[in-house]
């Protein structure tokens, strides 16, 4: 069952005979490397409990970005009651964990990392949010774009003509 599961009998080797990495994580980085194979967007959520236990994992792999926002924002909607916490595996150094309402600073940040000097459009910007984050784009113009085309000085330029503080699809934004 298992060689099924991995679609391949190579699992053997990789876990069984490098005993010092047989661990948890590496069956999920093994079975999400499968995955990506078919899809090219892969994801695994931890659903912890209480005690900072996993429960179990939940592997997503799509190969629309529409597809994953959907299943970012369901992951997000899901934590209304604090019964449990997700852990985005997106990137395992991150400490983002999914909450009501998201650092927008941690985001902005991100954004500046990968953006400063260059000219993007918005909607990079926004591939780059669902694809490389744990967060979701849907409160970026708000929450970051607008606060950063208005801050003194701007830490954005707009080479679009549209009204201020608005991001129409297509904008073009200079990370300053």
């Amino acid at each position: 069952h298992i060689d099924e599961l991995f679609g391949t009998k190579h699992w053997r080797h990789e876990l069984l005979e490098n005993s010092e990495n047989n661990g948890e994580e590496e069956i999920v980085k093994l079975y999400q490397d499968r995955l990506n194979l078919v899809a090219k967007y892969v994801r695994s959520f931890d659903m912890i409990n209480g005690s900072n236990q996993t429960i179990y994992r939940l592997v997503f792999g799509t190969n629309s970005i529409q597809g994953l926002r959907k299943m970012k924002e369901s992951m997000w909607k899901v934590d209304g009651q604090g019964t449990f916490t997700f852990s985005d595996r997106t990137d395992p150094f991150q400490t983002v964990l999914f909450e009501l309402k998201p650092d927008y600073n941690d985001l902005k940040k991100l954004l500046v990392n990968k953006f400063k000097g260059k000219t993007v459009t918005i909607d990079k910007i926004k591939e780059f949010i669902v694809t490389e984050t744990a967060y979701l784009d849907s409160k970026i113009k708000t929450e970051i774009l607008k606060p950063m085309e208005y801050a003194n000085p701007p830490e954005i330029r707009i080479e679009s003509k549209r009204k201020r503080g608005t991001f129409p699809d297509g904008t073009i934004i200079t990370f300053i």
